[in-house]
């Protein structure tokens, strides 16, 4: 048992040294960047953003990105954007491509009347929702910040720098910080982790709290336990009947249960797509290895 505690964790460290080198070898968007997860509502200014990491030691940063709590006007976006393809698709049949591509939104909009009145009105209808909700009046807080650095020395160096431990950035315990100036605004013990990849970001996700992922994963971990428990009894009264009747509905289940588990996921809000498989891959291996190899080993007499 010590050979063994001791080869896992040799072999642990060994490719912690081997995902090192080669996430060096291989350059990405990632390796420069960083995520800011708790940012004040408030600091929805680039600048500012970019002011406060350019203090680091040798830090120069390139690009500021700033995440907000609109998930309504993305989604609102969203459906205009594909509503507006609909409508160059049905002018475009309509007049033919030499003529839809002078076309303005006032012709889509004035075939979509005669010929689809109800998509016509379905488009004016968001697009007077994207204007409100765009409007100059609206507000919207900051839920996350992704900042680029123009070497990844720069974002080893602001990582190191703003690492501390889970405890003092939720009691936001400036005096953890090796510096008293990589406070943000003088009082912001900021929580920063190494940036996802672009394509791999969930924008829509982004303005979910703590409280709401908290509540989300306890409703979804309750329906998985359905699920499981479900098909545990099926498969213990299938065995109990016939082996091959059995072993037929555990592979119906493995086939169908996987498609079940991704509408469940979709119910929980994740920052980027590897957290969102990384759930999705926990709920079917726990239920394929209960289905699999518990229910067998449980119902199998010890004799055979």
């Amino acid at each position: 048992i010590l050979f063994l505690a001791i080869a896992i964790f040799a072999l642990g460290f060994h490719q912690k040294k081997l995902e090192l080198q080669y996430d060096e070898a291989i350059l990405s968007a990632s390796d420069y960047s960083i995520k800011v997860d708790d940012p004040p509502l408030d600091a929805t200014d680039p600048d500012e953003w970019k002011e406060f990491f350019s203090r680091f030691e040798g830090a120069h940063v390139t690009y500021v990105t700033v995440g907000l709590d609109n998930k309504h006007v993305v989604n609102a976006l969203i459906k205009r954007r594909l509503l507006l393809q609909k409508l160059r698709q049905l002018h475009r049949s309509e007049h033919g491509t030499k003529e839809h591509q002078n076309a303005t939104l006032e012709d889509l909009i004035a075939i979509a009347t005669k010929r689809k009145p109800r998509l016509a009105r379905s488009f004016i209808k968001t697009e007077e929702k994207c204007r409100n909700l765009l409007s100059p009046e609206k507000t919207y807080g900051t839920t996350s910040i992704f900042v680029t650095f123009e070497t990844e020395s720069a974002q080893r160096n602001v990582l190191r720098a703003l690492s501390v431990g889970h405890k003092d950035i939720l009691q936001n315990n400036v005096l953890a910080l090796n510096d008293p100036n990589h406070a943000f605004r003088g009082k912001y013990v900021l929580s920063v982790a190494e940036a996802p990849e672009p394509s791999t970001i969930r924008w829509q996700d982004q303005d979910a709290t703590l409280m709401m992922k908290l509540n989300q994963r306890i409703l979804t971990s309750l329906i998985t336990i359905v699920i499981v428990w479900g098909g545990f009894i099926s498969v213990r009264a299938a065995f109990r009947r016939n082996y091959d009747l059995a072993a037929f509905l555990i592979a119906i289940f493995n086939i169908l249960v996987p498609q079940l588990f991704k509408l469940v996921n979709k119910l929980e809000a994740h920052p980027d797509e590897g957290s969102w498989q990384a759930s999705l891959y926990m709920k079917v291996c726990t239920f394929r290895w209960i289905n699999t190899a518990i229910v067998t080993t449980m119902v199998t007499p010890f004799m055979d």
